[in-house]
């Protein structure tokens, strides 16, 4: 089967050009057996009597041949002018003006209500398009509606990957800021748990950041939070051991400045417990609680002036500063411990008062009530 398709001339504007391309289709038909008429050319011409046969023919060749299944007219215009007004409602978004305004703000700093105004750029687009489209075939306005909300999405994704950098900046800082608090406390007891605390508070709040700033399940934070949880661990690690390096030498310079202390009130401390036998470790175990607490205080006050602790710097010439005033300190203190020790003998040196089998010499006495304190602090602290 041929077909041929002939383009005339506008009437209206060239009627005689109409008129002439008219007549000579007109004498195609007349002598349509001749050669160049519309049948004269076929190699394969048919009687008329034998036409129905023929067409017959061809129909059943054409019904057996997939390849020329065509789709409804509704199917053909539907698909077409979806994807046309898909691209017109893509091409808005791209230059939509609040969009614009957030892709800007975005970059610089958290955006309030990020998620909201998100959802409200992708509805209005989405709605430009099914406003447009309604009247089109439902599964293909469907389909294609699809297609205009990945490549939106793909579009909108930059904005969610810049909140997700704020996000991580907010939660490292907030870890940092607890953590630095953490270590001016100066206290080892309960240490590591305490930071493993900090480290999963700063991990469930990036995880509901970002809940609070996607719009879609396929946008994917595991990078980002794969970095977070490295630098935390960095940091994390790095501060432990600098603390505890710190915390050590403060300590160790302490119990020697306190045992310094010790030796200078002897003469009127120590002399005023003249009992021996168990009631010197009972004393000097009391005297020992007393001396761990100012030990603490004292610890507690040099680290709170750690004010620039960063675990990134080397912070032994810092701390080697502080400790070297600490024996002075402790001495000056000694009065203090020594009127502590006194109060905390008091029962026992009256209730042991007149007891001569009880008494030993001073210098016993001193070194064994030395001997029991210093025990007694490094157990307490």
């Amino acid at each position: 089967m041929k077909v041929e398709v002939t383009a005339l001339p506008s009437y209206e504007s060239e009627e005689e050009k109409f008129k002439d391309k008219v007549d000579r289709l007109r004498q195609r038909f007349f002598h349509s057996i001749s050669p160049g008429g519309l049948a004269g050319d076929r190699k394969d011409v048919q009687p008329a009597s034998g036409f129905s046969l023929r067409a017959e023919h061809l129909w059943k060749t054409i019904k057996e041949n997939k390849d020329l299944d065509l789709p409804a007219v509704e199917v053909m215009v539907a698909t077409f002018r979806c994807e046309q007004i898909a691209k017109e409602t893509f091409s808005r978004l791209k230059s939509d003006k609040t969009w614009l305004a957030l892709r800007k703000a975005v970059k610089a700093r958290p955006e309030p209500k990020f998620r909201k105004k998100l959802i409200s750029i992708l509805k209005n687009s989405l709605s430009q398009y099914d406003k447009e489209a309604t009247h089109f075939k439902e599964s293909i306005r469907d389909e294609k509606r699809q297609e205009l909300e990945t490549e939106a999405l793909k579009v909108l994704h930059p904005a969610y990957v810049d909140m997700l950098r704020h996000l991580h900046y907010t939660a490292l800082k907030s870890f940092r800021n607890r953590l630095v608090k953490r270590v001016k406390e100066a206290s080892r007891d309960g240490f590591e748990a305490s930071i493993d605390h900090i480290v999963k508070d700063a991990m469930h709040q990036f995880e509901k950041g970002c809940k609070d700033v996607s719009i879609s399940k396929e946008w994917d934070a595991s990078a980002v939070r794969g970095i977070l949880l490295c630098d935390i661990e960095k940091m994390e690690s790095k501060t432990k051991t600098r603390f505890y390096k710190v915390y050590n030498t403060l300590k160790a310079k302490a119990v020697r400045g306190v045992a310094l202390g010790i030796g200078g009130m002897a003469g009127a401390g120590v002399a005023a417990a003249a009992f021996v036998g168990d009631w010197d470790a009972v004393s000097a175990k009391k005297a020992g609680d007393v001396a761990s607490t100012m030990l603490r205080k004292i610890i507690k006050r040099h680290m709170l002036k750690l004010d620039n602790f960063n675990a990134n710097e080397n912070t032994d010439n810092r701390a080697n500063g502080i400790v070297d005033d600490l024996v002075g300190e402790t001495v000056d203190n000694s009065l203090d411990f020594q009127n502590a020790s006194d109060t905390a003998n008091d029962s026992t040196a009256n209730d042991l008062e007149g007891d001569t089998s009880c008494r030993t010499s001073p210098a016993r006495r001193r070194w064994r009530f030395s001997f029991y304190l210093i025990v007694g602090l490094e157990v307490a602290i």
